[in-house]
């Protein structure tokens, strides 16, 4: 079971990384462009694990390095396929002014990063103890 601290540590890191990282550049072109999408992705594991790291040594939660590399490495790479497929079919419902289905589609895209951080927390806190 997570905590109330960990969901809080989970949903913050995640908003840091996914939304202060992303520049315009990144958010704008990468539906089309791969490498703003692995500018994006690279930016975002950055901050997911500085923000751990941050978190780990103000010993808020115990957890190691190894844990805060696997974790942001994970979440890196499931964000990379979540945003591949999510970002190309919200440009799409953007252009068709499909606003309401637009909206729909960043929800499952958010649902989905936080179903992937959250799974992956407890993962790794069974394989690296903890």
């Amino acid at each position: 079971m997570l905590s109330i601290e960990v969901i809080s540590i989970i949903i913050v890191a995640h908003f840091i990384a996914d939304f202060m990282f992303q520049t315009d550049k990144m958010a704008l072109n990468k539906s089309s462009n791969v490498k703003w999408l692995l500018a994006h992705i690279l930016s975002y594991t950055f901050g997911v694990f500085v923000y751990l790291v941050i978190i780990f040594k103000c010993g808020i939660v115990q957890k190691s390095l190894t844990f805060a590399t696997y974790f942001a490495l994970f979440n890196g790479a499931t964000h990379f396929v979540v945003d591949f497929v999510t970002s190309r079919i919200m440009k799409t419902l953007w252009i068709q002014k499909k606003r309401h289905d637009f909206f729909v589609m960043l929800g499952a895209d958010q649902a989905s990063h936080t179903l992937c951080l959250m799974w992956s927390w407890v993962y790794l806190t069974k394989m690296l103890g903890g």
